[in-house]
């Protein structure tokens, strides 16, 4: 064996207990992940406590694995004049090929083998396994790449603890400052995609920085040239944080227009433009867009929406919004199940029309008849109305009142087709399942006129996929997913009950998600005059539960010119129409 290797065994000898401590937490962090997908039917409040002791297992974790660090680097210190290793002949790059071929192995090949068979129980194919495998180093890489320089410039691990809490109060208060600070010396603030922009270029030079510092400690042993080599990534990096003007954003993977036949098809109109501008606060900008062209047969997905205005002398004003309307739409899912979408009762509408005139009360809006009696309820006319809102300051509001400006909207979309991933009798243990994607049913419960169902879903779920940080959030936390949706279907009656949420909890474990969703299913009813409905009998005899996923089939931008942006402004905030 060579000089190099017997260094890397000594260090992991040496480090045997802590290393053992450490594979410890990964593997409960696994095995808790196991117990929320196969172990017993539990409740909402089981699961929150299990995903929570996953969570804080995950930061002891990191917290460890940065001390791990340390300690490998500080055995054989490139910082001193007093380390055994300098009076042996030893060059500092062959002891920075040791200790990286020690962290190669703690850090890579030790958690890619301990989470190998999670990821196989789970039912990860190859495409996965190379994408959970590629996120699992990075973030194992990043813990190392922020540990190695500070472990590299100091000989006391007290010295390191404290310029690792100067470190971390430089970042946090740089973060703060661009949050709270204009930086682009414009008068507006920066969006979304921009300070995500400025994030990840500052975490790769801070990460340059530090790794050219350790490295020279490791060659040269010039404290201070390494030092002034790490502050300089460290200034460059916050001066990116902040001052970074272009937004990279858009040239990612999740914009990428993938369009179809239906593409060419789909137009925007402007409806209206309105602002509620409450006191001491940003104004919110809320804009109505007739869309027309939308496949029955398909689900539309609003992504985002780009919003440019400009003025005569030459201003120019950008925001990107987010659409305002539900996704899933049920008619297509309905369709591809081979049922009838149910349609407002027009006899119960004009029923709680008069019973609004008798009381005196004013006839309901169309959003509020919208939540009451569903969208197919309004006129043909308003149906395909949808609304995006965006932030602006006070004063840019005020002069779109006076002067109305040219305004360019380019809005990006997703088609998505509805697809029966499987339907199965809705009993405790079953499962619905198709590749990666499964779904165990936890608890079955028949209550009078409903069934409650619970739910435990995993999925993949990696970040360097095409899912991305949005369906990360959208998974983790507790919005109507996108990606399914679940019917309760009697065949023999030709109809089916629609999903009601009544709570749902997510935790991610080893690059996989794990949901637990409870729902209600409701008997279907016939109304009976007066306001009364009536449940049909026996109706959850026979039933199935069926599982729909949405496929995406394209995806596209549409562009609107409007020569002249007129915009009103109202006295209370309007709701999602």
């Amino acid at each position: 064996m060579n000089l190099t290797g017997h260094i890397m065994l000594n260090d992991l000898r040496r480090l045997r207990r802590p290393l053992a401590l450490w594979v410890a937490l990964l593997m409960a962090k696994l095995g808790l992940g196991a117990v929320l997908l196969w172990g017993g039917t539990g409740s909402g409040a089981w699961f929150d406590r299990i995903g929570g002791a996953i969570i804080l297992l995950g930061a002891i974790e990191v917290l460890m694995g940065y001390v791990l660090v340390a300690w490998l680097i500080h055995g054989d210190m490139p910082t001193g004049t007093t380390a055994f290793w300098m009076t042996r002949p030893m060059s500092g790059t062959r002891l920075l090929a040791a200790k990286l071929l020690g962290l190669a192995v703690i850090f890579g090949a030790a958690p890619l083998l301990l989470t190998l068979p999670w990821w196989l129980a789970c039912g990860y194919g190859p495409r996965e396994l190379m994408l959970a495998a590629g996120e699992t180093l990075f973030l194992h890489g990043v813990v190392v790449a922020f540990a190695l320089p500070l472990a590299a410039l100091t000989d006391e691990f007290s010295r390191y603890l404290m310029w690792t809490l100067v470190l971390i109060t430089a970042l946090v208060g740089a973060s703060l400052t661009m949050v709270v600070v204009p930086t682009m010396g414009r008068g507006a603030s920066a969006n979304a995609g921009l300070i995500a922009t400025r994030g990840w270029l500052a975490l790769a030079l801070f990460l340059i920085g530090g790794s050219v510092a350790a490295v020279q400690q490791f060659w040269a042993r010039r404290l201070l040239r390494s030092f002034a080599t790490l502050g300089a990534g460290v200034v460059v990096a916050l001066a990116t944080l902040n001052y970074w003007p272009v937004d990279l954003s858009r040239k990612s993977s999740a914009l990428v227009d993938r369009p179809g036949r239906h593409a060419a098809g789909f137009s925007l109109a402007l409806q209206s433009a309105r602002t509620f501008e409450p006191p001491g606060a940003d104004a919110e900008l809320t804009v109505s867009l007739k869309l027309d062209g939308a496949p029955p047969e398909l689900v539309l997905n609003g992504m985002s929406v780009d919003h440019q205005w400009r003025w005569a002398g030459g201003a120019v004003v950008e925001r990107a919004g987010w659409w305002d309307f539900g996704t899933w739409g049920n008619g297509p899912a309905m369709h591809m199940l081979g049922i009838a979408p149910q349609k407002p009762n027009a006899e119960y509408e004009a029923y709680l029309a008069d019973r609004r005139r008798q009381r005196g009360l004013p006839a309901l809006s169309e959003s509020e008849r919208r939540r009451q009696l569903g969208r197919s309820a309004l006129p043909e006319s308003e149906r395909g109305v949808r609304t995006t809102r965006v932030k602006l300051p006070p004063s840019i509001a005020a002069r779109m009142r006076r002067e109305p400006p040219a305004c360019l909207l380019r809005a990006h979309f997703s088609l998505h087709r509805p697809e029966v991933v499987d339907e199965r009798p809705p009993r405790a243990g079953e499962r619905l399942a198709r590749d990666a994607e499964h779904a165990r049913l936890a608890r079955v419960d028949r209550r009078d006129d409903r069934l409650i169902v619970a739910v435990v879903e995993q999925r993949p779920l990696v970040l360097g996929g095409a899912d991305r940080l949005n369906a990360l959030n959208a998974f983790l936390g507790g919005r109507r997913p996108l990606e399914s949706q679940y019917f309760l279907v009697n065949r023999g009656r030709g109809n089916a009950s629609q999903i009601s949420w009544l709570g749902w909890n997510a935790v991610r474990v080893g690059t996989v998600g794990i949901r637990w969703r409870t729902m209600a299913f409701f008997t279907p009813r016939d109304y009976r005059g007066e306001g009364n409905w009536v449940a049909h009998p026996g109706w959850f005899d026979g039933v199935t539960l069926a599982k729909v996923v949405l496929r995406e089939e394209e995806r596209f931008t549409t562009e609107l010119r409007v020569e002249r942006f007129e915009v009103v402004k109202v006295a209370a905030k309007e709701g999602a129409r």
